[in-house]
């Protein structure tokens, strides 16, 4: 037996969007869109609420020189502390936690490296300010950290440092650049510093790296990529300092 089915009706598009059906339809869906985006609104101003950030953050660095000692200041804490070293200090204030039921535990300092983007954390702690034997280049802000519940506040503002201070006394400055860094040999020249006898290479945490002696090029292959300061002595032992990004 042959089967004979019945035309399917076809309506065009405006039939269908001006249909009654339609109207209520688009109508609910118009609803649901605008609950969805006030309940999101309320989240966020919740979560706002409830784990409030940090404000005021500020990064203070102090560069101790070679052959010096110093107590990083009154600020810095009481340390005595031998050059060449950074000392940083980090502050900031309480947050407003008069709007939120969550108890407050302490802060995080993040760090983010301006050379791979790695972030790190400098510190977990509880008080508003700490020194650290660093010297910083990239980005860093605080957060707080809450319980009851549980959860972390978003960043304080961003320090963003691209630069180190150098407080080297230049006694005889040989040259606008005397440090001249060669990417693809991987090596460092000292331009016009015939009487420099003794070279030493200082990474950017003021850690000392090496030594070397009556040297005008230096191989740095073996250094990782990141800020390092080159001081020089000459043959009157008056000391210049000049900088190189290792990459």
């Amino acid at each position: 037996m042959k089967y004979i089915g019945f035309p399917r009706p076809s309506y065009s598009l405006d039939e269908i969007l001006n249909s009654p059906s339609s109207y209520f339809f688009t109508l609910e869906l118009r609803n649901m869109k605008t609950q969805f985006i006030l309940l999101g609104l309320i989240l966020s101003l919740s979560v706002w609420a409830q784990y409030p950030e940090p404000n005021f953050f500020s990064l203070s660095t102090l560069y101790i020189e070679l052959g010096k000692q110093c107590k990083c200041g009154t600020l810095y804490g009481s340390q005595e502390i031998p050059g060449p070293a950074y000392c940083s200090y980090f502050k900031w204030n309480k947050p407003d936690t008069s709007k939120t039921t969550s108890h407050l535990d302490g802060y995080k300092v993040y760090y983010r490296d301006m050379h791979d983007s790695s972030i790190t954390v400098l510190s977990a702690l509880t008080d508003t300010s700490f020194f650290k034997l660093v010297g910083i280049m990239g980005e860093v802000w605080v957060t707080a950290i809450y319980s009851n519940p549980a959860g972390e506040s978003s960043k304080s503002n961003v320090i963003v440092n691209d630069n180190l201070p150098i407080s080297i006394n230049k006694v005889e400055q040989i040259s606008n650049k005397t440090v001249i860094y060669d990417k693809n040999t991987q090596s460092i020249t000292l331009k016009d510093v015939d009487n420099s006898q003794i070279v030493s290479i200082i990474d950017a945490n003021g850690k000392y790296i090496r030594k070397n002696i009556n040297c005008k090029v230096i191989d740095v292959s073996d250094l990782n990529p990141g800020l390092y300061f080159v001081i020089y002595s000459d043959i009157e032992l008056k000391i210049s300092c000049d900088k190189f990004i290792k990459k």
